[in-house]
């Protein structure tokens, strides 16, 4: 009865058809019952049914844990297939620790795991952390008589390179797959590529003889290849080599994704070449492709850098009118970009704009507007904001309060900047060799030599080193 209270209340929250087999299950198999002597068939079933309800829906997966222990306890073995949903669901939901726990309770209770099984532990083992250990289980499931699967291989790979062992992935990769006489997928092949890409120059030689003997084993790049080797350039400045790739995959018919033009977009703007960037967009929308809010943002960060802050707020404006929402990161870029183009009230009426949309500033936002109101003179308006910050329950960092501090003594407030300092240092903010320097600058400024020489101290004390151009400057 207590049982059937339990599931009652808890009905609410894993659907009532869940709740209702679950009920139906254990009138059934009440504790008192001999399971060795039931046909373990229909049972087997309404339990499964219930489990796989159950692992649907992330809230109820420990439930559906539950359930699945308690009935290893009492000698009920539940079918593989229903183990490895529960599995599969812990893992979806980062709860590893708790499927290696259920595994070995499986083992222990003899439920005889499959290949999917081991599949899923692999995959655990490296999201945990533990590539060392993955690499052992994949020797014993060997050892035990089971041929790896293409999940197996590829999960073994994808763990190693994520793990940032590329090199044991090429090794594994090379021993268990090419010399075995197997046929790799794309995806292991892509996997692999964007595992030695990410290790820079070094590996690029054997990434692209890698890509090689993909194209001569007959296996297709996808356009996610192509977006690999086309980010290593764009990374490494090599956008010429880029245009090559963009070029290739024209040629065979791969048709660019938004990530491919994204990527040489921000290749571009690194580059400086904002005007090109614009050109990468223009081409996108005639090819109908959906241009999102992280390639504008991508392309207001490019014009803000080159100081078309005006170029940049026109895009802001036709991002609108494509009717495509800007995020934090919109307003962020643009409110930066604004104050340090001296275009502080642009900057002012912008972040309005953000706070009646509902987005909430960030630190960068904040020390923008902050820095911003400062550089002009407007040090009351940077005081009434940092008012305002602190009142919302926001903590200031290093930047916030070294913009600040910067204006105070700017404006020739050296006592209130002082004080300042002191309540950074109060709420465990350790000040940098930059805003030493501005402090002493500021001391120096209006004949306070041994407050300087104090504060000097006390820098030296602190291991920082001391920042000639922020004191001279």
């Amino acid at each position: 009865m207590a049982l059937n209270r339990a599931f009652v209340k808890h009905h609410f929250k894993t659907g009532m058809y869940s709740s209702i087999l679950l009920l139906r299950f254990f009138h059934r198999n009440n504790p008192y019952r001999s399971y060795l002597n039931a046909s373990p068939s229909s049972e087997q079933s309404d339990f499964h049914n219930c489990i796989s309800r159950l692992c649907t829906n992330n809230n109820d997966v420990k439930l559906a844990l539950v359930q699945v222990k308690k009935m290893l306890t009492r000698d009920f073995i539940p079918a593989f297939s229903t183990c490895n949903l529960v599995l599969a669901a812990l893992t979806r939901i980062k709860e590893y620790k708790a499927a290696l726990q259920l595994y070995d309770l499986m083992l222990k209770k003899g439920v005889t795991p499959t290949i999917v099984t081991f599949n899923i532990i692999l995959n655990c083992y490296f999201e945990f952390g533990q590539a060392d250990k993955a690499s052992q289980f994949f020797m014993k499931v060997q050892e035990l008589g089971y041929s790896p699967s293409d999940v197996t291989l590829g999960t073994m790979v994808k763990g190693l390179c994520k793990a940032g062992k590329v090199l044991d992935a090429m090794e594994f990769f090379h021993i268990n797959i090419l010399l075995k006489g197997l046929s790799p997928n794309v995806v292991t092949y892509n996997t692999l590529l964007d595992g030695l890409c990410k290790q820079g120059p070094k590996e690029f030689k054997s990434a692209m003889g890698l890509y090689g003997h993909m194209v001569k084993a007959g296996v297709d790049p996808t356009f996610v290849t192509f977006n690999i080797i086309l980010n290593y350039y764009c990374e490494c400045g090599q956008i010429g080599s880029a245009f090559q790739i963009l070029k290739q995959m024209d040629e065979i018919g791969c048709d660019p994704s938004v990530v491919t033009f994204g990527t040489i977009i921000k290749g571009l703007c690194k580059l400086d070449r904002v005007e090109d960037a614009m050109k990468i967009l223009r081409r996108m929308m005639r090819r109908g492709h959906r241009v999102d809010v992280v390639l504008y943002n991508t392309l207001m960060a490019g014009l803000c850098k080159a100081k078309n802050v005006r170029m940049a707020a026109s895009l802001y404006e036709e991002m609108l009118e494509e009717g495509i929402n800007p995020d934090i990161w919109t307003y962020t870029t643009l409110v930066d970009g604004m104050c340090k183009d001296g275009l502080v009230k642009e900057a002012q009426m912008l972040f309005n704009d953000m706070e009646e949309r509902g987005f909430s500033p960030n630190d960068i936002t904040y020390t923008a507007l902050i820095d911003g109101y400062c550089k002009e003179g407007n040090v009351p308006a940077a005081r009434k904001l940092f008012g305002k910050i602190l009142k919302k329950g926001h903590a200031p960092g290093l930047i916030m309060y070294s913009a600040l501090i910067a204006g105070m003594c700017n404006e020739g407030n050296i006592d209130e900047a002082l004080r300042c300092f002191l309540e950074m240092q109060d709420k465990g903010i350790n000040p940098d060799d930059i805003l030493y320097g501005t402090l002493m600058k500021g001391l120096l400024k209006h004949g306070r030599e041994t407050e300087a020489m104090k504060l000097f101290n006390e820098m030296v004390e602190q291991d920082q080193t001391f920042n000639y151009m922020a004191c001279s400057s």
